[in-house]
């Protein structure tokens, strides 16, 4: 007799709207897997996990499609695509110099 894992993990990601992040003061944010990761299981345990885009700056604004793909112990995977709304609320910092 084989034993074979042929099922991929079942995975659950944020839906509707998904996620909203906010770039920091240098124009950036950087998200996880567990971020946008609601549950993932499988029958022989969960190896990893990872994101297709994980790094956002000022181009990205809006809403974005990632892809989180979850592969367990015997190398089967699944993938789910989640979003991620990125905002861009830092005032602009603004020197005068008095000539």
């Amino acid at each position: 007799m084989t034993v074979e894992d042929n099922l991929g993990p079942v995975v659950e990601v944020e839906t509707g709207s998904g996620i909203t992040v906010e770039l920091g003061p240098d124009g950036t944010v950087s998200i996880e897997p567990g971020d946008v990761l609601v549950s993932a299981t499988d029958n022989c345990g969960v190896d990893g996990m990872s994101l297709d885009i994980s790094d956002f700056d000022c181009d990205d604004l809006g809403n974005n499609a990632v892809v989180l793909t979850v592969t367990d112990v015997n190398g089967n995977s699944t993938s789910e695509t989640a979003y991620v709304t990125v905002e861009d609320n830092e005032a602009p910092v603004v020197n005068i110099f008095d000539l």
